[in-house]
Protein backbone atom coordinates (compact mmCIF):
# COMPACT_ATOMS: atom_id res chain seq x y z
CA UNK A 1 0.00 0.00 0.00
CA UNK A 2 2.04 2.85 -1.39
CA UNK A 3 0.48 5.76 0.53
CA UNK A 4 1.11 3.97 3.82
CA UNK A 5 4.55 2.62 2.88
CA UNK A 6 3.32 -0.84 3.83
CA UNK A 7 3.60 -4.16 2.03
CA UNK A 8 2.01 -7.53 2.78
CA UNK A 9 4.16 -10.43 1.64
CA UNK A 10 1.69 -13.28 2.11
CA UNK A 11 3.37 -16.67 2.31
CA UNK A 12 6.64 -15.35 0.88
CA UNK A 13 7.86 -14.23 4.30
CA UNK A 14 8.06 -16.53 7.31
CA UNK A 15 9.65 -14.10 9.76
CA UNK A 16 11.63 -15.86 12.48
CA UNK A 17 10.12 -19.18 11.38
CA UNK A 18 11.13 -22.07 9.20
CA UNK A 19 9.17 -21.70 5.98
CA UNK A 20 7.07 -24.37 4.33
CA UNK A 21 8.42 -24.97 0.84
CA UNK A 22 5.38 -26.15 -1.11
CA UNK A 23 7.03 -28.26 -3.80
CA UNK A 24 3.65 -29.58 -4.98
CA UNK A 25 2.81 -26.00 -6.02
CA UNK A 26 6.13 -25.59 -7.83
CA UNK A 27 7.99 -23.65 -5.14
CA UNK A 28 11.79 -23.55 -5.17
CA UNK A 29 14.06 -21.70 -2.81
CA UNK A 30 15.78 -19.87 -5.66
CA UNK A 31 12.46 -18.75 -7.16
CA UNK A 32 11.34 -17.71 -3.69
CA UNK A 33 14.48 -15.64 -3.27
CA UNK A 34 13.85 -13.92 -6.60
CA UNK A 35 10.35 -12.96 -5.45
CA UNK A 36 11.71 -11.58 -2.17
CA UNK A 37 14.27 -9.50 -4.07
CA UNK A 38 11.49 -8.01 -6.20
CA UNK A 39 9.59 -7.06 -3.04
CA UNK A 40 12.75 -5.45 -1.64
CA UNK A 41 12.96 -3.25 -4.73
CA UNK A 42 9.72 -1.48 -3.78
CA UNK A 43 10.63 -1.06 -0.11
CA UNK A 44 12.70 1.53 1.65
CA UNK A 45 14.11 1.62 5.20
CA UNK A 46 10.79 2.88 6.57
CA UNK A 47 8.51 0.36 4.84
CA UNK A 48 6.37 -1.67 7.21
CA UNK A 49 6.50 -5.31 6.13
CA UNK A 50 3.56 -7.54 7.05
CA UNK A 51 4.76 -11.13 6.79
CA UNK A 52 2.46 -14.03 6.07
CA UNK A 53 3.83 -15.65 9.22
CA UNK A 54 5.32 -13.77 12.16
CA UNK A 55 5.22 -10.28 13.64
CA UNK A 56 5.37 -6.98 11.74
CA UNK A 57 8.85 -6.17 10.60
CA UNK A 58 10.83 -4.13 8.08
CA UNK A 59 12.79 -4.64 4.88
CA UNK A 60 15.64 -6.40 6.69
CA UNK A 61 13.44 -9.45 7.28
CA UNK A 62 13.23 -10.01 3.53
CA UNK A 63 17.02 -10.24 3.36
CA UNK A 64 17.02 -12.58 6.36
CA UNK A 65 14.68 -14.95 4.48
CA UNK A 66 16.98 -14.81 1.42
CA UNK A 67 20.01 -15.55 3.60
CA UNK A 68 18.10 -18.41 5.29
CA UNK A 69 17.66 -20.20 1.95
CA UNK A 70 21.32 -19.70 1.03
CA UNK A 71 22.42 -21.18 4.36
CA UNK A 72 19.93 -24.03 4.12
CA UNK A 73 21.16 -25.03 0.66
CA UNK A 74 24.77 -24.79 1.87
CA UNK A 75 24.17 -27.06 4.87
CA UNK A 76 22.08 -29.59 2.97
CA UNK A 77 24.49 -29.61 0.02
CA UNK A 78 27.43 -30.31 2.29
CA UNK A 79 25.52 -33.11 4.01
CA UNK A 80 24.62 -34.64 0.65
CA UNK A 81 28.26 -34.45 -0.44
CA UNK A 82 29.19 -36.30 2.77
CA UNK A 83 26.68 -39.05 1.86
CA UNK A 84 24.33 -38.43 4.78
CA UNK A 85 20.82 -39.87 4.63
CA UNK A 86 17.69 -37.74 4.69
CA UNK A 87 17.02 -38.86 8.25
CA UNK A 88 20.54 -37.90 9.35
CA UNK A 89 20.26 -34.45 7.77
CA UNK A 90 16.88 -33.73 9.36
CA UNK A 91 18.28 -34.73 12.76
CA UNK A 92 21.45 -32.63 12.39
CA UNK A 93 21.76 -29.80 14.88
CA UNK A 94 22.42 -26.42 13.32
CA UNK A 95 23.11 -23.27 15.27
CA UNK A 96 22.45 -21.35 12.04
CA UNK A 97 18.71 -21.74 12.64
CA UNK A 98 18.55 -21.69 16.43
CA UNK A 99 15.55 -19.78 17.70
CA UNK A 100 13.43 -20.15 14.57
CA UNK A 101 9.94 -21.45 15.11
CA UNK A 102 8.61 -24.47 13.25
CA UNK A 103 4.99 -24.57 12.06
CA UNK A 104 3.09 -27.30 13.92
CA UNK A 105 2.46 -29.25 10.72
CA UNK A 106 6.22 -29.47 10.02
CA UNK A 107 7.31 -30.33 13.54
CA UNK A 108 8.28 -33.95 14.06
CA UNK A 109 7.35 -35.72 17.25
CA UNK A 110 10.26 -34.38 19.26
CA UNK A 111 8.78 -34.64 22.75
CA UNK A 112 9.69 -31.66 24.89
CA UNK A 113 11.81 -30.06 22.16
CA UNK A 114 8.72 -28.67 20.46
CA UNK A 115 6.37 -26.20 22.08
CA UNK A 116 3.00 -27.39 20.79
CA UNK A 117 0.07 -25.24 19.79
CA UNK A 118 0.62 -23.09 16.73
CA UNK A 119 4.14 -24.35 16.21
CA UNK A 120 7.19 -24.32 18.36
CA UNK A 121 10.90 -23.99 18.38
CA UNK A 122 12.96 -27.03 17.53
CA UNK A 123 16.45 -26.73 18.93
CA UNK A 124 18.13 -25.57 15.77
CA UNK A 125 17.41 -28.76 13.80
CA UNK A 126 16.90 -28.92 10.06
CA UNK A 127 13.26 -30.04 9.98
CA UNK A 128 12.35 -28.28 6.67
CA UNK A 129 15.30 -29.81 4.86
CA UNK A 130 13.32 -32.92 4.02
CA UNK A 131 11.59 -30.78 1.40
CA UNK A 132 14.93 -29.84 -0.19
CA UNK A 133 16.33 -33.35 0.03
CA UNK A 134 13.34 -34.74 -1.81
CA UNK A 135 13.29 -32.31 -4.66
CA UNK A 136 15.76 -29.52 -5.17
CA UNK A 137 19.32 -29.37 -6.39
CA UNK A 138 21.38 -27.67 -3.73
CA UNK A 139 24.72 -27.33 -5.47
Amino acid sequence: IAGLNLIHTGDLLFYRRHPFIDRSAGATTKGWQNSLRRIMEVCDEKTIVVPGHGPLTDRSALQEQIDYFDKLREIVGKARDEGRTKEEVVAMPSDAFRGLRVPADLAPDRGSDVRRGGGGEVGGGLVPTVQLLNSERVS
